[in-house]
């Protein structure tokens, strides 16, 4: 019985990086090398089959067939400073630590597949194409990994926790679009996710288990796009995603003391990925200039705990609750794509250069070091190389932010104001006090066929 308890509350932690795609540092832009080399700014772009996320409406204004395979790269660095106090003795003098040292993430180097493809019936060059288009794509839209180093984390004197959480929502969405004239096109997508979760929990002087899980689950959602063109200089985008409730179910395992027999136990959890709302403009004020800006609202604040649910012990349901109560974020982005040399020359080339700033969802007393999380701010850039119907795309962003200092204490509830002094006045002691910190590279190749 004990040794289930313990289980389910670190199943709760374990979860708790799926859950920060928003407020922590994930990938501010997914699915396609050109719209993260615009910053993102891409629902009033939407022209190639990368549409199918950012909006399924541009689908029916790309002229060609195309086929998209690319590869996405993402390195982050994460750490964590505990506040002075909160990191016990300095082992080497058995006195308390006047300074806790410094906890950092260890995670490689993560490459996640996008594919895709998009027609409107008729060949490049050929016939007038059909007022219908349809779409696929392949990508991830949430999550990554992370890992810690045991033995940095033991010399500090620092709760193992979680040492390795990989962690990622897979969605393989077809899409319809449909132009009712010049100036207003209509689409859709089908949104299939696939959670894939893969979890090691390593336990400390307070919790001596070794815990991990194994589960996937899958969800459906869908989104919705419009483009309007009032003038052909000028486009207006708008994009709505539903909710995405994905179930893992799978295996827990437990070690109550090293070398005893594991403890297994079904578990199971629900997740509902937020709905999102997107709207942009884009212009071309000349020929070879294109300007992009959008605004973006996520309602993480449909997120406000996760619960796993144990087959083998019902009871350990309460027990595994944790209230993550996030808040909804924003993220503003800005894009600008200037084309060097025309792709119907032999040789083609274009560059991009973007800018996000992305708002914060988790709040103080829900913040631990699996994850960082601030108001971040991500500049990216990249280029075309166009061949004849070979096109060659790239995209980086490195995304900087996420600096935050959490208060030993919640605010004080007469004065609103963060506060180390716990009292009748205070909230509780915040799980991780200290200050966060971190960092993300991502990297986009992708290849395109015009056919």
């Amino acid at each position: 019985m004990r040794s289930l308890r313990v289980l389910a509350l670190a199943t709760s932690a374990l979860l708790l990086p799926l859950a920060a795609h928003a407020g922590g540092l994930a990938r501010p832009n997914v699915a396609g090398a050109r719209p993260v080399g615009m910053g993102g700014a891409y629902v009033a772009v939407a022209e190639d089959p990368s549409a199918v996320w950012y909006n399924p409406a541009g689908l029916a204004q790309v002229r060609s067939s195309q086929i998209l395979a690319g590869l996405e790269l993402a390195k982050p660095t994460f750490s964590y400073e505990p506040a002075d106090g909160q990191c016990g003795q300095d082992p080497a003098t058995s006195q308390p630590r006047t300074r806790c040292p410094k906890v950092e993430s260890s995670s490689g180097l993560a490459t996640v597949p996008v594919v895709g493809a998009s027609t409107r019936f008729a060949s490049a060059g050929g016939a007038e194409p059909s007022r219908l288009a349809i779409g696929f794509l392949f990508y991830n839209g949430y999550g990554g990994a992370i890992e810690f180093d045991r033995a940095k984390l033991k010399s500090n004197n620092e709760e193992p926790g979680v040492i390795k959480s990989t962690l990622a929502l897979l969605e393989a969405a077809p899409a319809v679009a449909y132009r009712v004239n010049e100036q207003l096109y209509l689409g859709a997508a089908f949104r299939i996710g696939i959670g894939l979760f893969n979890v090691e929990n390593a336990g400390g002087s307070h919790n001596r288990a070794n815990a991990t899980i194994d589960s996937t689950g899958a969800g459906v959602g869908y989104s919705l796009g419009a483009m309007l063109k009032p003038i052909p200089q000028l486009r207006v985008g708008l994009t709505y995603r539903s909710q995405l409730t994905v179930e893992p179910s799978g295996s827990a395992s437990i070690e109550n003391t090293p070398g005893s027999t594991p403890i297994s136990s079904d578990v199971k959890t629900t997740l509902p990925w937020p709905q999102a709302a997107v709207g942009g403009v884009a212009i071309k004020p000349i020929d070879k200039l294109l300007l992009s800006t959008q605004l973006e609202w996520v309602n993480w604040s449909s997120f406000q705990a996760i619960a796993p649910k144990f087959q083998k012990d019902s009871s350990l349901n309460r027990l595994a609750r944790y209230d993550t109560n996030f808040k909804d974020s924003w993220a503003a982005h800005v894009g600008v794509e200037v084309t060097i040399l025309d792709d119907s020359r032999p040789i083609g080339a274009a560059v991009r250069a973007g800018y996000t700033r992305d708002s914060n969802a988790i709040p103080d007393a829900s913040i631990d070091r699996q994850y960082v999380d601030g108001d971040k701010n991500t500049v990216g850039g990249g280029g075309t190389i166009a061949l004849g119907r070979h096109h060659f795309d790239a995209g980086v962003e490195v995304l900087f932010g996420g600096k935050r200092k959490v208060s030993t204490c919640g605010p004080d509830r007469n004065t609103g104001r963060p506060t180390d002094v716990c009292g009748d006045v205070n909230n509780d002691q915040q799980a991780a006090p200290g200050s966060f910190s971190g960092s993300l590279f991502t990297g986009q190749l992708a290849y395109r066929y015009l056919y």
